[in-house]
């Protein structure tokens, strides 16, 4: 994730047009937020990076190395599912399902991490 810093009549809206990142991922991303209306100037909010290739290093040009090799970043959510607990679900299981970590969970949904998880 990067931080970015809201500028002076910037809005959530403009910022998700900018980064690319659909607003409500930017909300989810960002639980502070209550309201999208609700940021400021200087406030420093997060930004998700979608699963972007990343290089893994320097190619170089020989005839074994035709191109440069490309690995996906850990994708971040491209979109955010609604999920309704039930009875006995654990964090464990719910990141598994979702092929994420329990650590990306708990940041997503900060009310209740650390927590056992209620139906609901």
């Amino acid at each position: 994730m990067k931080k970015y810093v809201v500028k002076p009549g910037e809005s959530l809206y403009q910022i998700s047009r900018k980064t690319g990142v659909r607003l409500p991922l930017l909300l989810a991303a960002n639980p502070q937020i209550q309201n999208a209306n609700d940021i400021v100037p200087g406030m420093t909010i997060v930004i998700p990076e979608l699963g972007k290739p990343v290089k893994s290093g320097k190619a170089k040009k020989s005839a074994t190395a035709k191109a440069t090799k490309q690995t996906k970043a850990k994708p971040y959510f491209g979109f955010v599912w609604p999920h309704h607990v039930q009875a006995g679900e654990t964090w464990t299981e719910i990141a598994a399902r979702y092929g994420t970590s329990v650590a990306q969970l708990e940041h997503l949904n900060p009310t209740f991490a650390g927590q056992p998880l209620q139906p609901g």
